[in-house]
């Protein structure tokens, strides 16, 4: 007999057999599977529950400007956006982390400065700043991409979204554009005039006046020639000479239009001048041109006799666009033409030379009267006090006496030009004895300012207030040969360059003449001989500058522009502030400034004095790209 408890042992092993047989509660087990995500982006699911043994995947959302740093947890692998775990064998936690994208930012730079960094690489929706430096000598014009905004030489990027470039630029820092208009050759004309040989030819002068009235500026050249070879015994005929017109067109370039102005392309004065003046004399709204005139071109001219005289000539303008030319009195010396005031607020002209005389246009040209001045070129003349009275006072230097060297006063009374040296300003002078290697030669010599000089010289001269509200004054222009050590009665050997300073003149309340300290930085004392100086406000602050033409220059090409330092000195405009003269153009050249096209702002024209048979003759014209400043003074 079986026991009870065997028969119940039996059957529940048995039913565990057939419970364990048909996968019960022996199965494969389940584990959750958990996923969490940084700031940045999302991950989806959140949990989900895994057969052990089995994979499962998340899914990975990107906030903008994110991108994945890392995902772990539960054994997985990342492919793009999607984390698939290893083979779950327990609970796991899936952790995924999130950074802002980063983009390269470059920089590039023009030449004439740099831009720091080169490179940068910024978070997605920052800023980056880039720091621009100008080489010496030029300047920052501009910076741009990457949406970004430059103040001063910090350039700031917008809001980085994607690589992108910043692209800076530099120019010369100079006032004038350093390609130069170039007008027409004017060597045929000069072949025209003096014939094909190697005759000595000029362009002394270059006036910009606007002579067709179409708003535009343009350019009378003085073109004349040296018919027979210096010292030559005897020519009498008129000197070749020609007036060339260069008219500016719409587009800013010029062409030979002579014939339209003066119905010729050949008008002449037979002479050649050294001076001119610009005044609208006739009123008719358009500026005429009065010139000096005289014969001294290559003919016997020591002492002058009527084969150098000339007649003083005008370019009237009709008001409509068309010139003649009208001659004034009879043939003299003429040397040079300066303008003064009249009682009527207008303008005069006074003729120094052989038979000084003012004249003044009333219907035509009428002579005021003649007037002895004692000098030939450096007078000037001072503005009226109050309308409807004539200028009252000037000046002229009296030179190579050394009895009475110095500077003439002139006062206008009882209706008469009177000159008194005795108010004016006298320098003592005494004869001496130099050399200039080869002989002994008798000379004066003048102190000034504590040095000794001989071949003393006052030239040019011009009216400046140096403030806005402060009387005129005279800038006087000395030039000699400074006795190094000064003088101790001996023979002075003439050695090195001239000298050439600046003298500042006023009138005391006693009414003479008084040498005024001036101060006058970076002068350029040697070298240099200006045969024309004007006084008048270059850039444009209300202050009176200096611009000297020195047509004598040797061994330098600069032009020759003192600003007013508005503290009663003046500051000279360092030489690269200007284009450099053109190549070519020989040791005798010339400059003017003058407004070509209409902005305001003076432009520079080079031109030759002299030109070489069969050579090109151009002249270059630098238009302005800004007023002069303080930080071009040297």
């Amino acid at each position: 007999m079986i026991s009870r408890t065997f028969a119940i042992r039996t059957v529940a092993v048995t039913l565990l057999a057939l419970i364990s047989g048909c996968g019960g509660g022996g199965g494969p087990k389940s584990y959750t599977v958990t996923a969490t995500a940084g700031s940045g982006g999302a991950v989806s699911p959140a949990s989900a529950t895994v057969t052990e043994g089995t994979t499962t995947s998340i899914s990975i959302t990107l906030n903008e400007g994110y991108e994945i740093a890392e995902v772990t947890g539960c054994g997985g692998t990342l492919t793009g956006t999607t984390y698939t775990t290893g083979p779950v064998s327990a609970a796991c936690s899936i952790n995924a982390t999130f950074r802002l994208k980063k983009y390269t930012v470059t920089a590039t730079a023009t030449s004439g400065g740099t831009v720091t960094p080169a490179s940068v690489s910024v978070e997605h929706g920052s800023k980056a700043t880039f720091t621009l430096a100008a080489s010496p000598g030029y300047k920052i014009t501009g910076a741009s991409g990457c949406g970004g905004a430059l103040a001063g030489t910090a350039y700031t990027t917008g809001n980085i979204t994607s690589a992108c470039i910043v692209s800076t630029e530099f120019a010369l820092d100079i006032p004038y554009q350093t390609t130069a208009i170039i007008t027409p050759n004017i060597e045929p004309l000069y072949q025209e005039i003096c014939g094909a040989g190697t005759v000595g030819r000029g362009l002394q002068h270059v006036a910009p006046v606007d002579l067709n009235k179409d708003a535009r500026l343009d350019l009378v050249l003085f073109l004349w020639c040296q018919p027979v070879p210096k010292a030559a015994d005897y020519f009498d005929g008129p000197t070749p000479s020609r007036i060339v017109t260069l008219l500016q067109t719409p587009q800013g370039q010029f062409e030979v239009k002579t014939a339209e102005i003066f119905g010729t392309d050949r008008p002449t004065i037979g002479a050649a001048s050294d001076c001119y003046v610009i005044h609208d004399f006739n009123n008719d709204g358009q500026q005429d041109i009065v010139y000096s005139a005289k014969r001294e071109d290559g003919r016997q001219s020591s002492p002058p006799t009527a084969i150098n005289d000339a007649r003083t000539a005008a370019l009237m303008s009709d008001g409509r666009g068309r010139y003649t030319i009208e001659f004034i009195g009879s043939p003299q010396w003429g040397e040079c033409v300066f303008l003064l005031d009249n009682a009527t607020n207008g303008k005069d002209f006074f003729l120094s030379g052989v038979g000084n005389s003012q004249w003044t246009y009333r219907n035509g040209w009428q002579l005021v009267q003649n007037i002895n001045f004692a000098a030939n070129t450096g007078v000037m003349f001072f503005d009226r006090q109050t309308t409807n009275l004539p200028s009252t006072q000037a000046i002229s230097p009296l030179n190579g006496n050394p009895d009475n060297f110095g500077l003439y006063l002139h006062r206008w009374t009882d209706g008469r030009w009177v000159e008194d040296f005795q108010t004016g300003y006298r320098i003592p002078a005494i004869r001496i004895q130099y050399t200039d290697g080869r002989q002994v030669l008798d000379g004066v010599l003048v102190t000034i300012d504590g040095k000794d000089y001989i071949w003393p010289s006052f030239g040019g001269t011009c009216q400046i207030r140096r403030s806005r509200n402060s009387t005129p004054e005279a800038l006087v222009a000395f030039n000699g040969l400074e006795v190094v050590g000064g003088y101790r009665g001996q023979i002075v050997e003439i050695t090195g360059p001239g000298v050439f300073f600046l003298n500042l003149f006023g009138i005391d309340q006693s009414g003479r003449l008084e040498k005024r300290a001036i101060s006058v930085k970076n002068e350029k004392t040697y070298d240099t001989a200006p045969n024309r100086m004007r006084c008048y406000d270059v850039n444009g602050d209300g202050f009176e500058d200096v611009v000297l033409f020195a047509t004598n220059i040797r061994n330098s090409n600069d032009v020759l522009v003192y600003l007013n330092d508005q503290n009663g000195g003046l500051s000279r405009v360092k030489p690269a502030a200007f284009p450099p003269s053109p190549s070519g153009f020989g040791s005798l050249r010339n400059y003017t400034l003058a407004d070509v096209n209409g902005d305001g702002i003076d432009d520079l024209i080079y031109f030759q004095i002299v030109g070489d048979s069969g050579r090109e003759n151009t002249l270059r014209i630098h238009l302005a790209t800004r007023p002069i400043q303080a930080r071009d003074l040297l």
